[in-house]
């Protein structure tokens, strides 16, 4: 059984950082550079390349690839996604918002009102095929 958790375990962690790579080498593979779009603003205009500079150094987008990978790795897990381009909110907040029944506190990070209730939770052991179900105290 153990071995069979560990696994599990396992495999969830690699699908987790294999889906994290595929996300982060979409967008950089994606055609354009992203300092150009936001300071055009999409109507393809055109900006200095000071002004391309400093947003490419703002967006990290300077460093080396494989530092750009561990920001994002790190980032995404601990729940620090970035602000919005369109409006500066965080990604994180963003996100709880448009999540149906939940307050943006609450969505992303977990956060320890989650955390209690799982703790507070009671394992009842399963009922067997047929018998009566006992008055719960």
């Amino acid at each position: 059984m153990t071995t069979y958790v560990l696994r599990r375990i396992g495999v969830g962690v690699g699908l987790v950082l294999l889906v994290l790579t595929l996300i982060f080498l979409a967008l950089h593979l994606v055609p354009g550079d992203p300092a150009m779009l936001l300071l055009s603003q999409g109507d393809g205009g055109s900006a200095t390349p000071e002004a391309v500079a400093r947003v490419r150094e703002q967006l990290g987008l300077d460093e080396p690839l494989l530092t750009q990978y561990w920001q994002f790795l790190s980032g995404a897990l601990t729940g620090d996604l970035g602000e919005s381009f369109r409006n500066g909110q965080a990604v994180s907040e963003a996100i709880g918002e448009r999540l149906p029944g939940r307050s943006s506190s609450s969505a992303w990070p977990p956060s320890s009102r989650s955390s209690s209730a799982c703790r507070g939770a009671r394992w009842r052991p399963a009922r067997a095929a047929g018998s009566t179900p006992s008055p719960r105290s």
